[in-house]
């Protein structure tokens, strides 16, 4: 099953302009078909983990594998087909219309001045009726609210087509049911499609709601990962956002809630 995995190994970074690691000995593994979130506080190491996997930053200690291949040794096209990211924000003056934003998402897989297959257009269609898009097809992308322009965006991942979808704090900029809406999309791609999404996330609950498994940063390391209910406990929330929770879990479904108790 590892031979399906996207896997880090001891990985490390310090930046010449810090002085303390961004990242220190970081090591866990993302099998195929899995629904991950990526949890901890502001500047626990989470983006700049995600970025390496991207190839964004270059990898100066550790390792990092894709189908028992290093993530260096792929070329970025061929990278592309596998691995789709969703920043979280993005700003493009340039009037692209909706419909030329997830077009884009074909790119790794199109020859230079290649038009649109058939194929393409039906990934794109999908994508947007997926992602509830298709009413803003022809308007221009600089032109949306932030929580359009993110449904439009996952909409372009979508029609990249790859086994895993990366994102970046998918949901801040949605209102809760747009915040619902999306997760649920996750989640049908990851049930009926078998992607594998790694989505850095800082609501709990949505987390609990609909995570499988849980990565749980702390200073630039893995303080904890595994099953949400392991992962998610009082102790190690504590431990790592340095404050009390309780944790109900409601009558008649299978849901936790976790509330951050007041210092007062």
């Amino acid at each position: 099953m590892q031979g399906k995995a996207l896997k880090i190994e001891k990985l490390g970074w310090q930046p010449d302009s810090k002085k303390q690691p961004i990242l220190s000995d970081v090591s866990t593994i993302f099998k195929e078909g899995g629904f991950y979130g990526i949890m901890g506080p502001n500047g626990s190491g989470k983006t700049s983990l995600i970025r390496h996997i991207l190839r964004f930053l270059e990898l100066e200690e550790g390792k990092i594998s894709l189908e028992n291949k290093e993530i260096k040794h792929y070329p970025r096209k061929q990278l592309a087909t596998k691995l789709s990211f969703v920043p979280q924000n993005v700003n493009l003056e340039i009037d692209f219309t909706v419909y030329e934003i997830i077009a884009m998402g074909r790119t790794p897989y199109q020859k230079r001045f290649q038009a649109l297959s058939k194929e393409d257009q039906k990934k794109i269609d999908d994508a947007m009726k997926i992602t509830n898009c298709m009413s803003l097809k022809d308007r221009p992308f600089s032109y949306l609210s932030g929580g359009e322009a993110q449904r439009v965006l996952v909409a372009r991942a979508i029609a990249q087509d790859t086994k895993y979808l990366i994102l970046d704090e998918p949901i801040s900029h949605l209102d809760i049911r747009y915040q619902v809406e999306l997760m649920e999309t996750l989640k049908q791609l990851n049930e009926k499609e078998n992607k594998t999404i790694i989505a850095i996330l800082h609501d709990l609950n949505l987390s609990a709601a609909y995570c499988k498994e849980i990565v749980l940063m702390r200073k630039g390391t893995i303080y904890k990962s595994g099953l949400v209910e392991e992962v998610l406990s009082k102790q190690n929330l504590k431990a790592v956002y340095d404050m009390e929770f309780e944790i109900y879990e409601a009558e008649h479904r299978k849901q936790r809630f976790y509330i951050p108790v007041l210092p007062f």
